[in-house]
């Protein structure tokens, strides 16, 4: 959702764990499991605890020496002897087998392209984890490039007296995260989070009970004021549906036959009728699970809600490697997600409830980039409706995002033009350098003119800066940034002779509705459609939430999640097609 913009950078904890129904002898995986992991020369001992629900299993993965207590485990598999589960906080998970003794899993750990065998034993003595008490909770703000994420801290001692503590940000997961090391002196706290590449230093003031400090991740410095509280404030979100739902809700796989993967997602329609006009939901960039979540906002699951009340079949799906999707989100460019765009629709077709010649895609952001992408490619589109979608190339985009932002957090004109200039330099080397290792030896004389610019007080800090701006380098060298600054959409929009449906929010300071608008609008008459509708949406962001000031800042803040005057646009242009 939001754009790979370069200098940008967020926090990202964890992913919510599920769980799924296993067959009947999820009993014999059950307990307390543990091995010894060979890690770079290092050696780690792990901990997999496996509870039984039922005919399923929860699970917690732990390692003593990274400390912090337990993670999730998540989408526990089994079949037969085979075991398969994931850890989303390190990016991997497990696949093993049980040997005939029912005490040994031979397997390996996974963690991205990486595979290191291991060999588990079945601790039968092992105790029941006790629930975990908590001794003191800190909670505080973090701003990140414009965002403001609750962050939490939980402290609690271990059976042998040590302190120990777990991370969370409640805006982006309800998982918990180990914290290595904590120190909390009369005057002083701090502690390390090497999952994360992070630390925080934070002064005491004993009166208030707060910690005023910093917390530093993979360079970036960010100020972090942590309040001693009781207990955690609830989060807001009015708009979430609650169930039980007043229309069928069924999960759903599909195959993208061309890539060859299985994506997983959520069929919503209405209790009585069939024959019924069908939506597919396209998220925006970055890895996202169906209901598009954000800041512990669930755009998808709001809109999907609203549309099946109003008669509407909607199918939302998680992204290729997010959530129960199978397939490599990393190695994807914007072509691949509208390949499996389209596979969504062409199940969609085959749906016995659904009018196969009343299929739609919605998207917002760079979903609303990929919809006009499939209406181009397949005659089985029936509409489109674009949220917040592209009307010119990637790198005008982001250029005029990075403007944008940085003055409504006050940024100086000087600095934004800089800073521009600097980013219109690494754009145009990632646009016509094809051989990555030329252009990142281009990027890196960049970078380093650019700290050469600066200051001399702000050359104090030139080797987090380097430190920071490096590992952006590799970034914008990805297949995605790469196809993403040379996409233009007017190609395939001045292609396209369906209704079209183009909402922007006037306050939207991602993808620019006075930049982007006129230009949809345009190739939409090239094409000589005549059969679409462009809208300005006033007071309304990105998200199309109802906004005073219009910063990134307020995606969290508020409580509304998508505007009820933009989700009646939408319904209403539906029930005229």
């Amino acid at each position: 959702m939001l754009k790979k913009a370069f200098i940008s950078a967020a926090i990202i904890l964890g992913i919510i764990s599920s769980v799924f129904a296993q067959e009947n002898n999820a009993k014999k995986f059950a307990g307390v499991w543990k091995g010894l992991l060979d890690l770079q020369g290092q050696t780690y001992s792990v901990i997999f605890t496996f509870t039984e629900k039922g005919n399923s299993l929860t699970g917690a993965a732990e390692s003593p020496e990274l400390g912090g207590g337990p993670v999730p485990i998540d989408n526990i598999a089994i079949s037969g002897n085979k075991i398969e589960f994931e850890i989303a906080q390190i990016k991997g998970g497990f696949q093993g087998n049980l040997k005939e003794d029912n005490k040994t899993l031979d397997g390996a750990i996974y963690m991205g392209d990486q595979v290191y065998p291991i060999t588990l034993t079945k601790d039968e003595k092992a105790p029941a984890p006790a629930e975990r008490k908590y001794e003191s909770i800190w909670e505080g703000k973090l701003h990140v490039q414009g965002l403001t994420l609750r962050f939490v801290v939980k402290t609690f001692r271990k059976p042998d007296g040590s302190l120990c503590a777990i991370a969370n940000s409640p805006d982006q997961t309800k998982a918990d995260i180990p914290i290595k090391t904590i120190t909390i002196t009369d005057d002083s706290l701090k502690f390390d989070i090497p999952i994360v590449n992070g630390s925080y230093a934070g002064k005491i003031d004993k009166t208030e009970m707060t910690a005023k400090g910093v917390f530093n991740q993979r360079g970036m410095e960010m100020p972090l004021d942590l309040k001693k509280v009781e207990e955690v404030a609830e989060i807001k979100r009015p708009q979430t549906p609650v169930k039980p739902y007043p229309y069928n809700e069924v999960e759903v796989e599909f195959t993208n036959a061309k890539a060859g993967i299985t994506l997983a997602g959520t069929l919503t329609y209405p209790k009585t009728g069939s024959n019924f006009t069908a939506l597919v939901m396209v998220t925006g960039s970055g890895p996202q699970d169906r209901d598009e979540t954000l800041l512990n906002h669930k755009p998808f699951l709001v809109i999907a809600d609203y549309l099946t009340r109003n008669g509407y079949a909607v199918l939302r799906y998680d992204d290729r490697g997010v959530g129960k999707s199978k397939g490599n989100f990393a190695a994807a460019t914007s072509a691949d997600f509208a390949s499996d765009a389209l596979a969504a629709v062409e199940y969609r077709k085959g749906r016995s409830e659904i009018n196969k010649n009343k299929i739609g895609i919605i998207g917002h952001s760079e979903g609303g980039m990929i919809a006009p992408m499939c209406a181009a490619k397949s005659k089985d589109v029936a509409f489109i409706i674009l949220l917040a979608g592209p009307g010119v190339p990637g790198r005008d985009i982001i250029l005029k995002q990075s403007e944008l932002i940085a003055r409504a957090a006050g940024a100086k004109e000087e600095d934004i033009k800089k800073t521009n200039a600097f980013n219109s330099q690494v754009y145009s080397i990632v646009m016509n350098e094809k051989d990555s290792t030329k252009a990142l030896q281009k990027l890196d004389k960049a970078v380093d003119k650019y700290i050469a610019s600066l200051s001399e007080k702000e050359k104090a800090d030139s080797g987090k800066i380097k430190a920071s701006m490096d590992a952006q380098m590799k970034q914008v060298l990805s297949p995605w940034f790469r196809f993403f600054l040379k996409y233009d959409p007017r190609k395939d929009l001045s292609r396209i002779k369906i209704p079209v449906l183009a909402l922007n929010g006037e306050k939207d300071l991602q993808v620019y509705a006075k930049q982007n608008l006129p230009e949809i609008e345009k190739a939409l008459k090239k094409a000589g459609n005549k059969k679409y509708k462009i809208v300005e949406l006033p007071g309304l962001n990105h998200l199309f939430q109802t906004v005073k000031k219009g910063t990134i800042a307020e995606y969290g803040e508020l409580e509304e999640t998508f505007s009820p005057s933009a989700l009646e646009v939408i319904k209403d242009w539906l029930n005229k097609l």
